[in-house]
């Protein structure tokens, strides 16, 4: 009983120990992409002299971050 009750103890600090302290939690995600996508509903349309705009970019990164398309963004 004391070696189930040891290896028990042992597999749950292992799995404790194997956690990465620095683990960027689903929470942390979410919160970066709706951070993202509220700055992408006011961003201008930028590019370079190969690219002149960047909206296609922006609209198709709203449209994963889950922007409604009723978002004025989404007329311009």
């Amino acid at each position: 009983m004391a070696r189930v009750l040891f290896l028990c103890t042992l597999l749950a600090s292992a799995s404790v120990l194997a956690q990465d302290p620095n683990a960027v939690s689903q929470r942390d995600i979410d919160q970066a992409i709706r951070k993202g996508a509220e700055y992408l509903k006011t961003a201008p349309s930028t590019g370079g002299w190969l690219h002149p705009n960047c909206d296609e970019l922006i609209l198709l990164t709203m449209i994963h971050a889950g922007v409604p398309e009723t978002n004025p963004k989404f007329d311009e």
